[in-house]
């Protein structure tokens, strides 16, 4: 017997007997599947006459058994009209399906595919819906991403912060993606540097790109600041690093504080302020903070005066705070008393001049000691080596007994060691001695700079009372001031549109200890300004210690003969220096 699964396959079953559940039981699970089984029946011999055990006509209604075409047993087995199923059809003992026919038994293939229901190979095989077309070929697309740039402002004019902007691979079609600036702690409305927006292209096979953000130069101490560039919008591309940092460095050295010194008499009752001033010299955007602190010399605190302490702060702007000391009066004949109020621990700026001597003048008659007092010294100071400046320190009068005091060299514009050697001491003056010095050693050089002080403090007095403490020492400058060249330039003009950069050098003849500038300015020969030459000019700053700085102006190719042109670079305006030489000549070669 064989049975065709349509659209399944072909599935051969051999020697299948109804046996059991008898034929029609056997076909009837293929009815529940008419539309895919066709079913033939090979047994021709007497052994099927299975008019009634097949009841096709009722249980299995598929054209595909037609049991008086496919059933062509024989003669007695007709179909509908010699199969009747009754007497003449003794299908219980001529058909011995039931012990010779096992197929429901031994042929178990019809139940195990059960055909719509049971055989799910098409279900289950979802190829037509899952096995779709392949997708679009959607190529990774590159990937855009920029770079931070820290760049030093400058002290005036603009520097350019130049952001590079990098493809991560080359397109073949365009790439655009918008930029933008956006204020940190660098602001455009302070003057840190000019907002900039725009777009970007990248032509096919271009990789990187760069944005340029002008940063304003000038001379306020301040911290470093930062702004940012974006990115936004790419077609042709996405974005990996849509954001950078500018970081624009200061180089502006820090402000200087200094405390004066302040006298006065005690009185004979209640207090008296002593009020010192601290000032802040140099612009700054930044708070400046110092403590203060008094300190006991030859007055005592809680006899004297009342001892203080605390901070002072500087807003920007700020340029003088104030400290009070109340001195207490008497009227006990006594020396003149110091005491000191002194600076540490400064933020934002430098200490110059860190002690402030308080002196309390005896309003009470004649006394039996004698007072010191040291005077102002000044001194050029060579062109090497070292000499020494001596300060005067006086005894009012002779005394019997042995005085002696301690000093202490300061900083202030004249620093240790580079200008002077630091000193600390102390004097002894044996009785009836009235002068002594206090040596310092005084560093030479070449550099020409502006004049210089520190100073000398005297403390701790013994056998005598402190009239002045404190004396200024003062290095004056004895070295000519540095000269500005510039040399000429000669070169081709070069051919074709866009120009060529002529370099000019501009030297200083020496090295100097303070900042020195100049300015330039073009101006025509023979050559035509804005036709040969771009016109252009600017300032030159020369920070301490440099001797060589560049200029540049753009000289216009083309490709017409002509004689060789010339144009100036002029100097002008120097400062802290003069001008030896100050016209260089570009010479615009022929080339065509």
């Amino acid at each position: 017997m064989k049975k065709h699964f349509l659209g399944l396959g072909t599935i051969a079953l051999a020697s299948l007997a109804f046996a059991g559940l008898g034929g029609g039981a056997l076909l009837a699970g293929c009815g529940e599947d008419t539309a895919d089984v066709e079913v033939t029946i090979d047994d021709t011999g007497t052994d099927d006459t299975s008019s009634t055990a097949d009841t096709g006509a009722g249980d299995d209604t598929g054209a595909a058994d037609t049991g008086s075409t496919d059933d062509t047993g024989g003669t007695a087995d007709t179909g509908s009209t010699d199969d009747t199923g009754g007497t003449g059809d003794t299908g219980s003992t001529g058909d011995t399906g039931s012990t010779g026919d096992t197929g429901s038994t031994g042929d178990t293939s019809v139940p195990a595919d059960t055909g719509s229901t049971g055989d799910t190979s098409v279900p289950a095989d979802t190829g037509v819906a899952t096995d779709t077309a392949p997708p679009a070929d959607t190529a990774t697309e590159p990937t855009l991403s920029i770079a931070d740039v820290a760049v030093t402002e400058g002290n005036s004019g603009t520097t350019t912060a130049t952001f590079t902007v990098t493809l991560s691979a080359a397109s073949t079609s365009p790439v655009t993606v918008a930029f933008a600036t956006a204020d940190g702690t660098a602001k455009t409305a302070s003057g840190d540097y000019a907002s900039s927006s725009g777009t970007l292209t990248f032509a096919p096979g271009t990789t990187t790109q760069t944005i340029t953000v002008a940063v304003d130069g000038d001379t306020i101490y301040e911290t470093n600041e930062t702004f940012t560039v974006g990115l936004s919008a790419p077609t042709g591309a996405t974005l990996a690093k849509a954001s950078a940092t500018g970081t624009i460095n200061n180089d502006d050295a820090a402000p200087t504080l200094a405390i004066n010194n302040v006298s006065t008499t005690e009185g004979n009752s209640g207090t008296k302020n002593f009020t010192f001033t601290v000032s802040l010299t140099g612009v700054t955007e930044v708070p400046v903070t110092v403590n203060y602190a008094s300190a006991n010399d030859t007055a005592t605190a809680g006899t004297d005066y009342t001892a203080v302490a605390g901070t002072l702060t500087f807003a920007p702007g700020d340029l003088a705070k104030a400290v009070t000391v109340n001195v207490t009066g008497d009227t006990t004949s006594e020396p003149n008393e110091a005491f000191l109020v002194q600076l540490s621990g400064a933020v934002g700026a430098t200490i110059a001049d860190a002690s402030g001597t308080g002196t309390i003048f005896n309003d009470d008659g004649a006394v039996a000691i004698p007072s010191l007092a040291i005077a102002n010294a000044t001194t050029t100071e060579g062109n090497s080596g070292t000499k020494i400046l001596n300060f005067p320190v006086t005894l009012s009068a002779a005394s019997t007994g042995t005085v002696t005091v301690n000093f202490t060299t300061y900083n202030n514009s004249a620093a240790a060691p580079s200008d002077f050697v630091a000193t600390t001491g102390t004097l002894t003056f044996a009785p009836g001695e009235t002068t002594k010095n206090v040596p310092v050693t005084i560093n030479g050089d070449l550099l020409n700079e502006a004049d210089e002080m520190f100073g000398v403090g005297l403390s701790a007095a013994s056998g005598a009372s402190i009239a002045d403490g404190f004396a200024q020492g003062t290095i004056t400058n004895d070295d000519a001031a540095p000269t500005f060249s510039i040399g000429d330039v000669s070169r081709t003009e070069g051919s074709g549109g866009g120009t060529t950069a002529f370099t000019f050098t501009v030297t200083l003849s020496a090295p100097s200890g303070r900042n020195t500038s100049v300015n330039w300015a073009t101006a025509p020969g023979t050559a035509t300004a804005g036709f040969d030459y771009d016109t252009a000019n600017g300032t030159l700053i020369f920070p301490a210690g440099t001797t060589t700085r560049t200029l540049t102006v753009n000289v216009r190719a083309d490709n017409t003969p002509e004689t060789n042109q010339t144009f100036f670079v002029n100097l002008s305006a120097a400062i802290n220096a003069t001008i030896a030489d100050g016209q260089g000549l570009g010479t615009i070669q022929n080339d065509d």
